[in-house]
């Protein structure tokens, strides 16, 4: 009679495990990330209005004029977290936060993530540490970012000829800014809807400019 009351507890405990294996699988086959949005190199066809493509640098702002050109991409379901990255790159002289040089993510009236592409603090030609990035001693983010941010710079060139002094404004820097970073944004309510990218320079394109190359972006 004892053998086979053990038999049946183990019998039991057996089944509660399986039970609680189940439910943990369960658990995290809902937590799986859906991709929202993953461009491993960016082309014609997916850099839409009011993105523009340019061969060998990527996405960016369709109109020349200063302001914001925003790009939406469908969630289809709810989510309480975001993660992903993009690389970009640098053209001419953006400022960071000094003058909202970014690319900014957002859903609805949500602040998701903010990239921020500035200038180098200290050049022959002066100081400009105000342009550069926060971590440098820059122009702080505003409030509405928090600490939702991240901010990288390409090595910009400042030269001095006979009786000038400028910088290299229209040029265009190969080297790939954020490439190596996850950001990870955890929300206090669900959000669902559409995830929006906004590309923001407060000067022309022949002054400053920022170009994606890649994209991607998670949800669970």
């Amino acid at each position: 009679a004892k053998v086979g009351s053990l038999e049946a507890q183990q019998a039991q405990a057996n089944a509660t495990i399986a039970t609680l294996v189940q439910r943990l699988a369960q658990a995290e086959n809902s937590m799986v990330w859906t991709t929202v949005v993953k461009w491993d190199t960016v082309n014609a066809s997916v850099c839409a209005s009011p993105w523009d493509f340019v061969s060998g640098r990527g996405c960016h702002k369709q109109t020349t004029a200063a302001g914001c050109a925003q790009l939406d991409f469908p969630v289809g379901v709810p989510f309480r977290e975001v993660r992903g990255r993009l690389t970009a790159h640098q053209k001419g002289t953006p400022d960071a936060f000094q003058h909202s040089d970014t690319i900014v993510l957002t859903s609805g009236t949500t602040h998701l993530w903010t990239y921020a592409v500035g200038l180098q603090i200290a050049f022959p030609c002066g100081d400009f540490s105000r342009n550069g990035c926060p971590q440098w001693g820059g122009t702080l983010p505003p409030s509405s970012v928090g600490n939702l941010w991240s901010c990288q710079a390409a090595s910009l060139v400042c030269w001095t000829g006979v009786g000038t002094a400028s910088f290299s404004e229209a040029m265009f820097f190969p080297l790939p800014l954020f490439s190596t970073e996850f950001f990870h944004t955890e929300l206090e309510t669900p959000l669902s809807g559409s995830i929006s990218i906004s590309l923001c320079l407060d000067q022309i394109e022949a002054d400053e400019d920022i170009y994606v190359s890649s994209l991607e972006i998670y949800v669970r």
